[in-house]
């Protein structure tokens, strides 16, 4: 980090340079710090820059750094299977079967559901017309 230290935040919450300046947030793409964002003074490049660049996870309130894993890094990645002990294809064809029976459950409550409306409207419809029928009727 900058010898400058950070000025209070905006009044939008972003953070400030030495320059009084709103920071601009980039992502690093090094190796030792990938995907990790950071902030730094609008006009770092010029002679006129104050020079502060800090990490975002540094400045109190922003959420922690958690570096990715790589898939090099990853254990598993020599192996084709997972880390765990269980039978994990077998818990996934009963995970669908369960799915499957709840959608079907939920389809057969809305047919239900559906065909109830139906009835209802049907009932309203020949209210509608023997009302007519008797309003016409009495005139």
């Amino acid at each position: 980090m900058s010898s400058n230290s950070i000025t209070q935040p905006s009044s939008n919450g972003l953070p400030m340079c030495g320059c009084n300046k709103i920071m601009k947030m980039f992502i690093s793409n090094s190796s030792a710090n990938p995907k990790r964002r950071y902030w730094k003074c609008p006009t770092y490049m010029t002679a006129s820059s104050c020079k502060l660049y800090i990490w975002d996870d540094e400045i109190e309130g922003h959420a922690p750094y958690v570096r990715p894993v790589i898939a090099a890094e990853s254990p598993t990645s020599s192996m084709n299977k997972l880390p765990c002990d269980c039978n994990c294809e077998v818990v996934m064809k009963d995970l669908t079967v369960i799915l499957k029976d709840l959608g079907i459950k939920k389809n057969e409550k809305l047919k239900k559901k559906l065909q109830h409306s139906r009835k209802k409207t049907n009932l309203f419809m020949v209210l509608l017309i023997v009302s007519w029928v008797f309003f016409v009727g009495l005139s």
